[in-house]
């Protein structure tokens, strides 16, 4: 056998064992049903034409969100059309992404560094908190599409097949929009030139073009509102929040493995890699006001190739033990989340017309759209309901209905006999509370008082919703004229206080103000 059919044979088994480790670690994922947006996104699938995902204005204009994620909603409907309502089946697709994922970045991190370093990078990538939290939640794909279609546009650019590249490098940002930086990134490797970019540039002014059509806007965000005086703090505090997602729930081996792979980095520091960690992270500042762990995805990529590139030596056990010290608790913690949620997304399926699902994880809004898909789409039982604040239970009375609730000590959803009497007259009425909600343009302010410290929740409905908040923020609200409110406190000392149920009018301008 040859020297090079060797050196090919040897990356084939380690491209096909770090797929392996891949399976080894998320392979439960298939156990889990639907959580989070997947009702939502089914439900996209199901009313809008397959075009609509790419060139759709009403679709991504009817989101509250300013997104444009086509290959996300595509995704969905392609599945949808496979497999029907098989949940196992959408995640055993997303069990083969992560693997193809990891593989990818191993065959492009290949092209420049040796076998040690390149599976170093990837299997570093693979243990982090952010790869388990995108692991665990079917309606993150698109972050994984994303990696795998840059992954192979910096392959195609390494072949200087500058076309292809281009046209992954579309594909990718068509999948999420953290892949627009990838083509600074390119122009930061060994011996690429501007003109080499020419054909990507041309694909960023499509995909420009493409969101422009689609939102009405070049850029976009989720519903927190950035404000000029806020862009100073997110500038200094985005950063540290992306390294704190990098710790995952253990913090001590978190932080000691962030520390090696630092100094791993700083041995060797370029000012690419800068440069480089600043691209990563910029995708974020839009979103940044509700830093979730996810969004620490790319940046956590970025800090794993640049710890292969810096590597010196072949003795790096050591960094396994502490990456699967992060992994296990991580990983423990996101699964349980969401099997959880899937425990009770199924439960609420199988209740009747007359029981109540009650404080499930699932959120609020996703509640709405699993209705629809248990009664309008699947045509089950008719009528179960749900409610996310005890309050509720003080405002309708039970009858016959029942509730079931998740139990801890069963890991089941199980039927519960809440104690209403003694909860509604715990509510304390003679303690201050200040709301004041301002509505201008597209925007709903709240400064909430008069306490600094405890919990403030925003209760719609008498408690079909509920959402815990900052004291004070901005938040865009679309698509709503009249919007039922309570203001709910929780103090530390352990005593709750609610607002009187107040109206939001979101039809026009307005202002609303309320205290005791």
């Amino acid at each position: 056998m040859s020297r090079y059919g060797g050196a090919g044979m040897a990356r084939h088994s380690i491209a096909c064992g770090i797929a392996a480790v891949v399976w080894i670690l998320f392979h439960k994922i298939t156990r889990l049903w639907w959580t989070y947006d997947d009702a939502y996104l089914i439900h996209l699938s199901v009313v809008h034409p397959a075009l609509d995902h790419f060139f759709g204005g009403a679709l991504w204009r009817s989101m509250p969100q300013q997104l444009y994620t086509p290959l996300l909603t595509a995704s969905y409907d392609a599945e949808l059309s496979l497999f029907g309502l098989d949940a196992a089946k959408f995640y055993a697709v997303h069990l083969i992404e992560l693997m193809l994922a990891a593989v990818a970045i191993f065959a492009a991190m290949r092209m420049w560094l040796d076998d040690v370093r390149a599976s170093f990078g990837t299997l570093l990538f693979i243990l982090g908190a952010p790869v388990v939290n995108v692991a665990t939640e079917l309606m993150l794909m698109h972050y994984i599409e994303s990696i795998i279609l840059g992954a192979i546009a910096v392959m195609l650019f390494r072949r200087e097949w500058w076309v292809l590249s281009a046209i992954a490098y579309l594909a990718a940002m068509m999948a999420k929009e953290v892949a627009v930086p990838l083509i600074a990134i390119l122009l930061l490797l060994p011996r690429a030139r501007w003109r080499q970019v020419i054909p990507h540039a041309i694909a960023l002014v499509v995909y420009i073009a493409l969101r422009w059509s689609a939102l009405g806007t070049p850029v976009g965000g989720y519903g927190w509102v950035i404000t000029a005086s806020d862009v100073p703090r997110l500038l200094l505090l985005t950063p540290l929040r992306v390294f704190e997602a990098f710790l995952g729930p253990n913090e001590i081996e978190g932080g000691i493995l962030l520390l090696l792979s630092a100094i791993v980095i700083i041995a060797r520091w370029r000012w690419q890699y800068a440069v480089a960690l600043a691209l990563s992270i910029a995708p974020i500042l839009p979103v940044a006001k509700q830093m979730q762990t996810r969004y620490a995805l790319v940046a956590w990529l970025c800090w794993c190739v640049l710890a292969a590139i810096s590597l010196q030596g072949k003795r790096v056990w050591f960094v396994w033990v502490i990456a699967l010290a992060i992994y296990i608790p991580a990983w423990q913690h996101e699964y349980n989340a969401a099997r959880r949620m899937s425990l009770e997304a199924r439960a609420y399926f199988d209740l009747g017309e007359n029981d109540l699902l009650g404080k499930p994880t699932i959120p609020p809004a996703t509640m709405t759209e699993l209705r629809w898909l248990k009664e309008d789409y699947t045509h089950r039982t008719r009528g179960t309901g749900w409610f996310y604040d005890d309050v509720y239970l003080c405002d309708t009375p039970l009858g016959t209905r029942r509730v079931f609730e998740y139990g801890e000590k069963q890991r089941a959803v199980i039927q519960s006999t809440p104690n209403v009497s003694a909860f509604c007259k715990s509510i304390r009425n003679d303690v201050p509370l200040t709301v004041t909600f301002r509505y201008r343009g597209d925007a709903l302010s709240w400064d909430l008082g008069p306490y600094d410290d405890g919990k403030y929740t925003v209760v719609i409905a008498d408690g079909l919703q509920a959402f815990a908040v900052p004291r004070r923020e901005v938040f865009r609200m679309r698509g709503v004229d009249k919007l039922p409110v309570r203001v709910r406190y929780d103090s530390p000392s352990g005593w709750t206080t609610y607002s009187p149920p107040l109206v939001l009018d979101l039809s026009r301008e307005s202002q609303l103000t309320w205290h005791r």
